[in-house]
């Protein structure tokens, strides 16, 4: 299943061009980042992709359908988002917010198959979250919905899988264990695009890299030729050499 965006050009009513020209195409079995500073246009081409905002030129397609013409739940049942920031005053439990990533897979009459409890669990056991089930998620820490939002769109069983800031209030132990999930989600064949800020540990778990500048693409590539200290420097201001090495260790040097 294969995720395109074609030469999209997107603003906002009234507001300058955010998108400007953006191609780009996410295949199975990859994990692709994007990187550059705030306002460089990621999660706004996560919301053209996933059907959400409608550019004003260009086409998004899933396995060469366009996106506009599938309702939403045939997008669910493609693909799957983990947004920035969940509200957090939902009269829900953790399970019962899991529970709402297989609404895609309910009857016609909305209601839930045999399997999807099922899943739920397994989901939450995934991200290592069983014993949140039955709370509140209202009153678990940031870090805690964060998983259980994750553990939402695994539920969901999409091909496509789009993350924006996926290790929002994660702390570093379990931003590790996302990244390794995703890893592993990707060699279980899914396509993975995730917008970041953190180019110093996601570079490890990725096998492309896209970096962003006022609406474009200043590079793409692996991460390795694309966050070179020239490209680092043009797009954020900031002269740092990194490298990484295959024991998924990295060194920086500040100058």
């Amino acid at each position: 299943m294969t995720l395109r965006a074609e030469n999209i050009i997107f603003s906002y009513r009234y507001g300058r061009l955010v998108l400007q020209g953006i191609t780009l195409e996410i295949r199975p079995g990859t994990v692709t980042a994007m990187f550059g500073p705030n306002g460089s246009g990621k999660s706004t081409l996560l919301r053209c992709m996933n059907g959400t905002l409608e550019p004003q030129s260009g086409d998004v397609t899933v396995n060469g359908r366009e996106i506009h013409s599938m309702s939403r739940q045939e997008i669910a049942r493609q693909i799957a988002v983990v947004p920035q920031d969940s509200p957090a005053d939902v009269p829900l439990t953790a399970s019962e917010m899991v529970m709402l990533g297989r609404f895609a897979h309910w009857d016609i009459w909305g209601q839930e198959m045999p399997e999807d409890r099922t899943i739920v669990q397994e989901s939450l056991a995934r991200l290592n979250a069983t014993a949140l089930a039955e709370r509140s998620f209202g009153c678990i820490s940031g870090g805690e919905r964060q998983r259980v939002v994750l553990a939402r769109a695994l539920a969901q069983q999409a091909p496509i899988m789009l993350f924006d800031e996926p290790n929002t209030h994660l702390d570093i132990s379990h931003q590790i264990e996302l990244y390794r999930l995703v890893r592993e989600l990707a060699d279980e064949g899914k396509a993975i695009l995730m917008a970041c800020h953190d180019i110093f540990v996601t570079p490890m778990f990725v096998d492309n890299a896209v970096l962003m500048h006022s609406g474009g693409i200043h590079a793409a590539g692996p991460a390795a030729a694309v966050l070179t200290p020239d490209n680092v420097e043009a797009v954020f201001g900031a002269s740092i050499e990194i490298s990484w090495q295959k024991d998924f260790s990295f060194s920086a040097i500040f100058t």
